[in-house]
């Protein structure tokens, strides 16, 4: 396979070597196993899929049995305060809503100024590489286009000059021709190691940006969830204090207990979900990552052959390894571009002379832009152009800020629907119960059953 000529190469002077980071070593060791190499079959897939799905799968059991122990706090058991005061009630309540505004915001943040530098930064730079790639074949099209154009002026000579100057200029027009011959050579031989290229790196940006746009679902849906449920809690504290008996018995399904079985519990489990799915992705991208350069060559090889001037392309900006077949045809192609314009700078003039209809200014042109799109050419397909497409994408994104993000943003959803929720919403079970005891001034604390806090309620 392609991994094994890694080690070999000689350090090229535009790589730039990164370590795989600890989040990555540690997300990856879950997967339990090897990205799977091209070409594995489908049981390959699933198990790699399935030993990745081990963690993600904790996330939800834990966050399922989270929902279980808020629904049961919120129908059964509400430790009800029966002093007469709610002063303490309240400064929980308002001590737990500051925590978890401060801790929402915290996480709006993160995601609104980080989140984009993962996937779908990524893409961008993949889209940027199209852009490259594509346009490097349209130069490789105008300069077959321009080689047919230079040899059809030359069979003009024949046409429209004179005998004396096919006999002057017979040894020199067959000497260019042979020139324009080789021209056309490395042309078509450039063309062809340009071929499929751009399309290849199309299709990986439109996975990336795929995966950019489920990741982003994910946070975005579990903040929206979070953030209904945080409003629901405050309503019905809202409710409860500014409202009367009336109003509070025709809202009665905004009550705690209702609240809790039909928008919290879910909320909390739907954020395991979501959380658990962007940890999925974390892995199975650190299972690349841990060798994602060997990885990245398997797959080159397996998709463009190890003979394949793709392949080389692709081993050579990654490792530096072998020769870069698309500059060598670039070579090739200037030295026999500069033979076709010392030819024009050496008979031109004289051509011009004897022959007026053979338009000397318009061949000078092309071959003057001809040259600029070589040079063009090499800037674009220079490693020092081309690598830094794939270390920006593949290890400082991908590999890099993407995980990381994916760990903080798990964190955050975690904290905010594991802890944020239920506190908050005992909280304000705690205060609604303090409310209602002050209606009644009764006095001590009991543990009361969800039955007769509806009874309290009704009585209310």
């Amino acid at each position: 396979m392609a991994s094994s000529i890694l080690g070999d190469a000689e350090v090229a002077e535009w790589l730039h070597w990164t370590e795989v980071s600890s989040e990555v070593q540690r997300l990856a060791s879950f997967s339990m196993i090897h990205f799977p190499s091209p070409g594995s079959p489908g049981s390959a897939w699933r198990t790699f899929l399935t030993g990745s799905l081990g963690l993600p799968a904790a996330v939800v059991l834990v966050g399922a049995g989270m929902a279980c122990l808020t629904l049961f706090l919120l129908r059964r058991v509400h430790i009800k305060a029966t002093t007469g005061s709610s002063r303490l009630p309240w400064i929980t309540f308002v001590l737990v809503c500051t925590a978890t505004l401060a801790c929402f915001a915290a996480g709006i943040y993160f995601c609104v100024t980080e989140w984009q530098k993962g996937y779908t930064l990524a893409s961008s730079y993949l889209a940027a590489a199209t852009i490259d790639a594509k346009k490097s074949e349209q130069i490789a099209e105008a300069l077959n286009i321009t080689g047919h154009s230079f040899t059809n002026n030359l069979d003009r000579l024949y046409v429209e000059c004179p005998k004396s100057t096919h006999q002057t200029l017979q040894a020199s027009v067959e000497e260019v021709k042979n020139e324009v011959v080789k021209y056309l050579v490395a042309v078509q031989a450039f063309s062809n190691s340009l071929q499929g290229i751009s399309d290849k790196i199309s299709l990986l940006e439109q996975y990336s940006r795929s995966i950019g746009i489920f990741v982003d679902s994910c946070v975005s849906s579990t903040a929206t969830i979070l953030a209904v449920c945080y409003i629901c809690i405050v309503l019905v504290i809202f409710l409860a204090e500014f409202s009367g008996p009336t109003c509070i018995r025709r809202c009665s399904c905004l009550q705690l207990p209702c609240l809790g079985a039909a928008c919290i519990a879910p909320a909390v489990l739907l954020v395991a979900l979501g959380s658990a799915m962007e940890l999925s992705i974390g892995v199975m991208s650190s299972a690349f990552c841990i060798n994602a350069d060997n990885i990245t060559l398997d797959y080159a090889e397996d998709s463009f052959g190890i003979t394949s001037t793709g392949f080389n392309l692709t081993r050579h900006y990654i490792t530096g390894h072998g020769q870069n077949p698309a500059l060598r045809d670039l070579g090739l192609i200037q030295v026999a571009a500069q033979s076709c314009v010392e030819w024009v700078q050496t008979y031109g003039s004289p051509i011009a002379r004897s022959c007026p209809k053979w338009d000397l200014a318009n061949m000078s042109q092309n071959l003057r832009l001809l040259q600029g799109s070589v040079v063009e050419a090499v800037n674009l397909l220079e490693p020092a152009n081309v690598y830094p497409y794939y270390r920006s994408t593949v290890h400082d994104v991908i590999c890099g800020t993407s995980v990381s993000q994916t760990i903080w943003a798990v964190l955050f959803q975690l904290i905010l629907g594991f802890v944020c929720l239920p506190l908050l919403a005992c909280s304000a079970s705690c205060l609604l119960d303090s409310l209602n005891a002050e209606r009644h001034s009764s006095h001590g604390f009991d543990l009361l059953s969800t039955e007769d806090d509806e009874k309290g309620w009704c009585s209310s």
